[in-house]
């Protein structure tokens, strides 16, 4: 009777799997419906502005019966009335308070600091300040070379016939066996990547007007390994910091990829709540939007979440699930 039980329950679970899969691929295929239904309603919009939109060109008919009509209106006499004068807006001022300042003193030659009237010498009264200016100074590049000295003890060397060596510890690489790939470079790549949307490919030409040939696909693979690997326990760090907060707000979006063989890719975002002492924000990339995402996340968590209306996350604590 066991037997039987524990099948039905496995050809369940077997059969609940393959309905979720039905109903993701279902809803991926009318997420993309949808995104090409407001694609068409776009384009039919265009051509109706420009089929019956106004046209600016005139005709010289048009134009002679408007200066025509221009010439017999009548005068019309208009009463006098208060018009505001509004006074010059203010420029904004510039902040420099925050920049680091170096002063420098504009002096004369030592030649000419004598009185042109009886020769005598001049003494200095005040250095009062004529402007302020911002320069900019380029970014520039040099090589650290890191050497350790290695140190032994000569009386082991008499007395035990081998020396006892001494050696200082190395900060390891954080990309190995690559000169360029340091912290200060791969982080200068990312934050133009990421936060000032430059690309790789101009990246590249960047760096070599500063004299390092840097390749693109190199730069890529500083990327993988410095997310991925190097800073994967900061990540789920942040995670763990993420669930120990009050509030959640967790969200799905889609976005397309090349490689994908789906037609829309989402990237899942956990973020805190705006009074959260900590915000935090942590994002992840899935082939779907099914709960199991929601299910990872969530499942640990004690505080009140907030998300849409999408089902996925219809199995939270009513009590503690806030609407969009």
């Amino acid at each position: 009777m066991n037997a039987e039980v524990e099948k039905l329950k496995k050809q369940l679970a077997e059969e609940r799997e393959r309905w979720q899969a039905e109903r993701d691929a279902y809803e991926d295929k009318i997420a993309t419906l949808e995104a090409t239904i407001r694609t068409l309603e776009e384009q039919l919009e265009s051509i109706k502005s420009l089929v019956f939109g106004k046209k600016t060109e005139k005709s010289e008919k048009t134009t002679e019966k408007s200066e025509k009509d221009d010439f017999n209106k009548q005068k019309v006499e208009v009463k006098s009335h208060m018009r505001v004068v509004r006074g010059k807006r203010k420029k904004a001022t510039l902040d420099t308070s925050k920049l680091p300042k170096e002063i420098e003193y504009h002096d004369l030659p030592d030649r000419q600091k004598n009185c042109e009237c009886c020769q005598g010498e001049l003494t200095k009264i005040a250095s009062p300040t004529v402007r302020e200016e911002v320069v900019y100074v380029p970014a520039k590049l040099k090589v650290v070379v890191h050497k350790r000295n290695v140190y032994k003890c000569k009386d082991c060397s008499k007395k035990f016939g081998n020396p006892h060596i001494k050696k200082d510890d190395v900060p390891k690489p954080l990309i190995n066996h690559s000169p360029a790939g340091s912290p200060s470079v791969v982080s200068h790549v990312a934050t133009m990547k990421y936060v000032y949307k430059v690309p790789l490919y101009r990246q590249e030409s960047m760096w070599s007007l500063l004299g390092l040939n840097i390749g693109r696909k190199q730069m890529a693979n500083w990327m993988l390994i410095t997310f991925n690997e190097r800073l994967s326990q900061l990540y789920e760090y942040f995670i763990q910091k993420l669930l120990k907060q009050r509030y959640l707000h967790i969200d799905e979006t889609p976005y397309t990829t090349i490689e994908s063989q789906k037609s829309k890719i989402y990237y899942w975002i956990m973020t805190s709540g705006k009074y959260e002492k900590h915000q935090i924000a942590v994002f992840q990339h899935q082939d779907g939007r099914s709960s199991l995402q929601a299910h990872k996340w969530s499942d640990d968590f004690n505080g009140y979440v907030q998300s849409d209306g999408y089902r996925a996350y219809n199995f939270l604590n009513e009590d503690k699930h806030l609407g969009c």
